[in-house]
Parts: C-alpha cells; sequence; structure tokens
C-alpha cells in the first residue's frame, strides 16, 4: 500500500467509526427545575433538533452527532436572516453506555446556563422494575425504598428492584362495631402494587423527611427519585425532589412481533 492511500484508509476507517457511533448511541434528557424558558437545541446527524423538554417525563431519545463532545445552544436570530449559536452547556456520553440520560441543572440563571450529569441508562444496569434516587443536595439523604435501606452520600443510588411489590397480597384488620357494642376483628386480603418511597436528611440530630410517597409498582416502569437544594435559595435548608417516570416497551414490541 502506498503512503498516499494508507491515510486516506485510516481517515475512512474514523469516518465510519464516527458515524456508527453517532448511529448506536442515544440520549434523553430532563431539566430538574421544569422546562427552560428559552429552547434548547442540539447536533444530530440529521441536523439541529429542538429538544422536547417534559416536567415529569424524559424527552424523546435523540442521536447526538458528537457524543463525546455534545454542545447545548440557543438559536438567535440575527437581522440578515441567519442564526448565532449561544452555548448554554456541553456534556460527553459516559463511556461504554448506549444509552444516556442527561440531567440539566441550572448552574448560571442570570446566564441561563446549565451544568450537566451524564448518566448510564441502559436497560442492564438500570432494570425494568426498578428505582434509583439521585442526591444533589451535597449532603447525605437517607432512603427508604421498599425493603431496602440506603445512605446515599451523593450522586446516584444502585437500581433497587421493586418487583416483589408488584400485585402482592397485602393482609390488613378492620375493627367493626356491632349493635350489641361488642368490636368484631376479620382479615381483609387485597391486591396492591405499592412501593413506599421515603428520602429524609439529618438535621441537628434528627431526621427530617424530604419525601413520603408510595408509588405504583409496574414490572416495565422504571423510576428515578431526585432530591436537590432549592435553586432559588441554594444555601438554605429547603429540599425539592422531582419524580422521574418511564415505562419500557414489551419485550414482543422492542422486537417488532
Amino acid at each position: 500500500m502506498n503512503c498516499i492511500a494508507r491515510p486516506l484508509l485510516l481517515l475512512a476507517s474514523l469516518a465510519a467509526s464516527l458515524s456508527l457511533s453517532a448511529q448506536t448511541r442515544q440520549a434523553t434528557a430532563f431539566s430538574v427545575t421544569g422546562p427552560p424558558s428559552d429552547p434548547i437545541y442540539v447536533d444530530t446527524p440529521e441536523g439541529p433538533l429542538k429538544i422536547e423538554f417534559n416536567r415529569r417525563e424524559r424527552s424523546q431519545p435523540f442521536r447526538p452527532l458528537y457524543p463525546e463532545d455534545m454542545a447545548f445552544y440557543h438559536q438567535k436570530a440575527l437581522e440578515d436572516g441567519s442564526f448565532a449559536r449561544e452555548i448554554v452547556a456541553r456534556a460527553s456520553l459516559p463511556p461504554g453506555s448506549s444509552n444516556a440520560l442527561l440531567l440539566f441543572i441550572p448552574k448560571n440563571k442570570a446566564e441561563n446556563k446549565f451544568a450537566i450529569v451524564p448518566v448510564p441508562d441502559n436497560v442492564e444496569n438500570f432494570p425494568a422494575g426498578s428505582m434509583r434516587v439521585f442526591n444533589g443536595t451535597g449532603e447525605p439523604v437517607y432512603a427508604s425504598i421498599g425493603n431496602e435501606r440506603v445512605k446515599l452520600e451523593a450522586g446516584f443510588s444502585e437500581p433497587v428492584s421493586l418487583l416483589d411489590f408488584h400485585n402482592r397480597t397485602v393482609t390488613r384488620k378492620v375493627e367493626r362495631g356491632s349493635d350489641d357494642g361488642s368490636t368484631q376483628v376479620r382479615t381483609v386480603e387485597n391486591e396492591s402494587s405499592n412501593a413506599p418511597v421515603r428520602l429524609a436528611r439529618e438535621v441537628s440530630g434528627r431526621f427530617e423527611h424530604v419525601y413520603d410517597s408510595p408509588i405504583r409498582v409496574s414490572p416495565r416502569g422504571r423510576y428515578i427519585l431526585l432530591v436537590f437544594k432549592d435553586p432559588r435559595n441554594p444555601s438554605g435548608l429547603r429540599l425539592f425532589t422531582r419524580f422521574i417516570y418511564e415505562q419500557l416497551p414489551n419485550q414482543s414490541q422492542s422486537n417488532g412481533q
């Protein structure tokens, strides 16, 4: 092979590799403080894409053109009819992950800038029927998820399976008064898919509940609970939570059957 053909072959191989990477790696996005006021775009192989942020769900999946150097931007119209890009965030997809969830966290509200936390989102490391908690408070958070107890210092917890709570039989005792003044106790069985989820933090030697609400478990559902300092008052004591739910398709549907 001559000295000219070899570099051309290497360039072709690199281009094919980049193209394959863009085609096989995808991401979804979620803004922890709600949909941004100004549209945010990202480059994809098909061209600029406006990300449709949702209040309770992640965005639709998109394939970034440059997975290792994603630029997210506003488009501003210029007088000559063209558009200028204003970069508001940059991120890379996690190495070795074909899917990622990108959490947009306000960094500078005045300048409308964001920090992005990329989270590996493959089904292998976040299976259906499980839940993860993200602690972005900068202090320990104590989580009670189903039957598990977790102390979370920072970042994401490992997935906790909730499948044991799907369509389980719950037994409870019911007291009922009778006409003669006595009390009868009977046992009632019901089917339930609710799993208890609680978050707490330690304040001055005592535990303060941050979140306490059961969730209805679906065997195809994936659940993320985010807990952050109040972005309007980061130095304050108030925390806020966001809940993200996703339902995975049936295996038969994903296989096109």
